[in-house]
């Protein structure tokens, strides 16, 4: 983990000639280290200190997302007269708006910044992961569900694209994107250039076919995939499957359910992944994996919009 205050030091920016912060909420990885900005105004949304105090906070589920000390800072910089209090969409400068989408948490609001490709929206928590928006399935942090599942909407109604969301936890974003420098490599990633590299979109065709290869119960061999899947978005979470990159490596569906209209399907399969069984009957290195797989038709043709996998299978 690093302090975000000191990593500005990285761009040549002093944290204390910062004029203007934006929060986009204030459970307490998104709030906080107010006395490092020292000339600094805050933009949030008013409907988030008056639930951060209000009556839901006597319940540990809810409070849990904010630290005390966060919530009295906020307060005595009101006092101080340098919070800026919003009721939904503002325009802060020419390019730069923020929108309030709820759903997390009763004032979370996000970002959308004019760059050199287009409109960026900074999703922040609006939606936590991409598999999030994909499938339609809420984070677990929540305060109303049906304000998030809007807000998954809110996020595609001001972009041109999925490619132009940058979402706050979603670990694929360090690798969708470029550093700026190779000093900051792992650390900050630029959102003016498109996303590329990892991104299951630059294996799409090879990637589906592997995909259909697995819904339709068709014999998959890991060597023929190895190099497009090695370099997946996910790639940490297949390094318990590679361990079967060799021949013999056999899958077994335990679990599928699809999911699909006109323009987008959804698909999940627990599968079991080990060597060939009929040569080994009683091997017990094989272990269970979750695919969950949503797809777009786009032009016509089903490209897939997210890919995750979990190891091992959970919900």
């Amino acid at each position: 983990m690093r302090c975000p205050v000191e990593t500005l030091a990285a761009f040549d920016i002093d944290a204390n000639e910062v004029e203007d912060v934006i929060l986009t909420h204030l459970h307490y990885d998104h709030a906080g280290n107010f006395d490092r900005f020292l000339r600094a105004r805050f933009h949030h949304q008013e409907r988030e200190p008056a639930y951060a105090t209000g009556r839901f906070m006597r319940y540990p589920r809810l409070s849990h997302s904010f630290e005390v000390e966060d919530i009295c800072g906020i307060v005595r910089l009101n006092y101080a007269r340098r919070v800026l209090f919003y009721v939904g969409d503002t325009e802060l400068a020419p390019g730069l708006t923020i929108h309030a989408a709820g759903g997390h948490s009763a004032g979370l609001q996000f970002v959308r910044i004019r760059t050199h490709r287009g409109f960026v929206v900074l999703a922040s928590d609006v939606s936590h992961f991409y598999e999030n928006m994909a499938s339609e399935r809420p984070f677990t942090t929540a305060l109303h569900i049906g304000e998030m599942l809007e807000g998954f909407d809110r996020l595609l109604a001001l972009t041109s694209d999925e490619s132009h969301i940058v979402l706050g936890h979603d670990p694929l974003v360090m690798e969708l994107y470029p550093a700026p420098s190779a000093q900051l490599e792992g650390i900050a990633v630029r959102f003016d250039v498109p996303p590329s590299g990892a991104h299951p979109f630059a294996q799409i065709t090879r990637f589906l076919v592997f995909t259909w290869r697995l819904s339709a119960r068709l014999p998959v061999r890991m060597e023929d995939y190895s190099t497009d899947l090695r370099q997946t978005s996910q790639r940490q979470t297949w390094d318990l499957l590679f361990r079967y990159h060799k021949p013999g490596t056999a899958f077994d569906f335990r679990e599928l359910a699809v999911t699909a209209g006109a323009d987008v399907a959804f698909a999940v399969a627990i599968l079991w992944c080990g060597p060939d069984s009929s040569s080994n009957p009683i091997d017990k290195d094989g272990f269970l994996f979750r695919l969950t797989v949503g797809l777009r038709k786009v032009d016509g043709d089903w490209r897939i919009a997210h890919e995750h996998h979990s190891v091992p299978a959970s919900d």
